[in-house]
């Protein structure tokens, strides 16, 4: 069968969230637990078909394989981000069994054209899997390594 990059719809939603699953185990963080992935579900129901995301999967025969996503996020504008569009690529990933046939690179492909025509630059987190992919691309880190804080919202 011939795998098919397309555009996600809403009937994709469950497999979008177990890819992402998938990727959060693929880079050794606990993805166990539903209270995210309800979550996440809601949030791709509302992503399909909004102008500032990109959501392509690939569909090999009746099964969602790959999936990838460009969410662009505005900011202040600066030098190297002189409109403060930066589109930001994740829950990019494959199922196990099907890797090595060019369908995370199909998806990558799709989503920085897509990028091009929104934002100024595209910025991603990548596994150590997917590090050569993104340098052959002329994706470079970056002098200022990214750090987080996780907080508690106060309801």
């Amino acid at each position: 069968m011939n795998a098919v990059l397309r555009p996600a719809t809403t009937a994709d939603v469950a497999a979008l969230v177990e890819l992402r699953a998938l990727m959060f185990t693929d880079m050794g963080v606990d993805a166990e637990g539903q209270d995210w992935q309800a979550l996440a579900r809601d949030w791709f129901l509302r992503a399909v078909g909004d102008p500032s995301v990109c959501l392509v999967v690939v569909e090999d025969g009746d099964a969602v394989v790959s999936s990838g996503m460009a969410e662009v996020r505005s900011g202040a504008p600066g030098p190297t981000c002189p409109t403060g569009r930066t589109a930001y690529l994740s829950n990019l990933v494959t199922r196990r069994e099907a890797r090595g046939r060019g369908h995370a690179g199909r998806c990558l492909a799709h989503l920085l054209e897509w990028a091009a025509g929104h934002a100024d630059r595209v910025e991603l987190h990548a596994s150590e899997d997917g590090m050569a992919m993104y340098r052959r691309l002329g994706f470079a880190e970056t002098a200022n390594p990214a750090m987080r804080l996780t907080v508690r919202r106060a309801d």
